[in-house]
């Protein structure tokens, strides 16, 4: 999956006209500046792509002068998750913002020849000349003032959002929310259009008991238990059959991960219910799964797991669910606890 990018450069060209003022101000007033213009910001974001850390396709910039010129760029911009507005001049920016696609607006100020945007994107456009944001679709901080730099973080979470919405989870029992239970779900499905896939307790217990009975599994398992403890830093302080136990169900957990294409697993019950059927805790199979790259969620918690998903795939790193705690306030710190 890649953040598709439609950038755009809207501009105009104006006739000089006796006794009146006939242009806006703004550093690109020619066909000649606007297409030296278009080369400049090809070079920027070819630079800022080969920065990008991850998958985005920037397709070719278009100049626009009009409302016709949209016709020509229509399917680019349908097929684009974002609308990238370089708003030089012109009167077009209501027809390129869509309620079915991203938009960012890119003025300039001192990286280049000034924008006429850069002056009223925020009375003229976002409030319509009233006191009262009135556009629809972008806000302030949609808006971006000479720096790549707040581009590119902008562009990185848009991917992280198109990765969260949709994903698939695997929910072991029923999925649940803290505090508001089976709202939680029914809110992860409608704003997030998260696929919870459910595998209930009973169907759980099966598959461990299958993964038990075979030799390979188990003596895979209890061969990767050995690599894990003999790892520096690492104490045993439980019965070590529990921990022999944790990597039979991470093989559990992972084949089913790849069954039903899944990139992501939680546990309901973890404190109480997989215990018996497990014979562990579910702690370090999760903590093996989030290490590999992967979201592994303890509770099943739908309040918390959402925001979880966005930040993996914004950050490409793995999350910790975890309680906020209240740190010292002169020592600074602070600490992500939580059962696991």
């Amino acid at each position: 999956m890649e953040l598709r990018v439609k950038p755009v450069l809207t501009y105009g060209v104006y006739q000089r006209r006796e006794a009146t003022s006939w242009r806006p101000w703004g550093g690109i007033q020619t066909e000649e500046e606007a297409q030296e213009e278009v080369r400049r910001i090809e070079a920027e974001l070819g630079d800022l792509a080969s920065k990008a850390s991850f998958p985005l396709k920037v397709l070719p910039v278009s100049p626009l002068k009009s409302a016709e010129d949209l016709s020509g760029v229509k399917e680019e911009l349908s097929s684009s998750d974002l609308t990238l507005i370089y708003a030089a001049g012109g009167n077009i920016l209501e027809e390129l913002v869509s309620s079915s696609r991203w938009s960012i607006i890119f003025v300039r100020h001192r990286s280049g020849p000034l924008y006429r945007w850069y002056e009223v994107v925020h009375p003229s456009f976002l409030r319509k000349r009233s006191d009262e944001f009135r556009q629809s679709g972008v806000d302030v901080e949609d808006v971006v003032v000479d720096s790549y730099d707040e581009l590119l973080w902008r562009l990185r979470a848009l991917y992280g959002l198109k990765k969260a919405l949709g994903s698939r989870i695997i929910s072991i029992g029923d999925p649940g929310g803290w505090g508001i239970g089976g709202r939680a779900v029914t809110l992860a499905r409608e704003r997030w259009s998260l696929d919870i896939r459910t595998v209930p307790y009973p169907d759980l217990a099966k598959r461990i008991e299958k993964a038990k009975g075979d030799e390979d599994i188990v003596r895979q398992a209890h061969r990767r238990a050995d690599e894990y403890l003999s790892q520096e830093g690492v104490t045993l302080q439980t019965d070590r059959k529990f921990v022999d136990n944790a990597f039979v169900l991470y093989r559990v957990f992972k084949d089913l991960m790849e069954k039903l294409g899944s990139e992501a697993i939680t546990v309901g019950g973890c404190m109480g219910t997989i215990l018996p059927i497990a014979q562990t805790t579910a702690c370090l199979t999760l903590s093996l799964i989030n290490d590999e790259g992967y979201l592994a969620f303890c509770e099943s918690d739908f309040v918390v797991i959402p925001s979880g998903i966005l930040l993996h795939h914004i950050s490409g790193r793995p999350v910790f669910l975890n309680d906020p705690t209240y740190p010292p306030r002169r020592r600074g710190d602070h600490r992500p606890l939580h059962c696991s």
